[in-house]
């Protein structure tokens, strides 16, 4: 897991979104697997749950992970 650079020009859900997509792509995050909560990802990342919340809703958007009320966020 690399940090988040708070001082790029690059949007920090941005960055995280990239992180993340690396992560599935990479194989590091596996198809059916959950992601991180928004909670801990903003934990981890040291952001906001709102960031966290917008890098996650992208990925859904891709068609990277999809959402389940009530759980967490599953690669697709």
């Amino acid at each position: 897991m690399s940090m988040l650079r708070a001082n790029s020009q690059t949007p920090l859900y941005m960055q995280l979104y990239r992180q993340l997509r690396e992560e599935i792509e990479a194989g590091s995050l596996q198809m059916g697997g959950q992601l991180p909560s928004e909670r801990q990802l903003a934990a981890d990342y040291g952001i906001s749950r709102p960031t966290a919340r917008k890098a996650i809703a992208l990925l859904q958007k891709d068609g990277i992970v999809s959402a389940h009320r009530g759980r967490r966020s599953l690669v697709s």
